[in-house]
């Protein structure tokens, strides 16, 4: 058998935040207007707040990945 049929419960446990971070700071939500029928399609701020930490840790894991060794 080439793959698990299930993910392995450490993994989703210590990891699986991380993809529910990248989908929230990606997350769109959409409005719709009952007067005109207008589309109005925004980041909430969850959104936002998740996106930020997003980059915080991308850049926390290239500072590491960049220091080198300085012993």
């Amino acid at each position: 058998m080439l793959s698990r049929s299930r993910p392995n419960i450490l993994f989703v446990i210590f990891f699986g935040w991380v993809f529910l971070l990248i989908r929230g700071a990606f997350a769109i939500r959409t409005d719709h207007c009952r007067d005109c029928g207008g589309v109005n399609r925004y980041k909430s701020i969850g959104s936002w707040i998740a996106l930020v930490v997003l980059i915080f840790l991308i850049l926390c894991v290239a500072a590491v990945f960049f220091q080198g060794d300085l012993g």
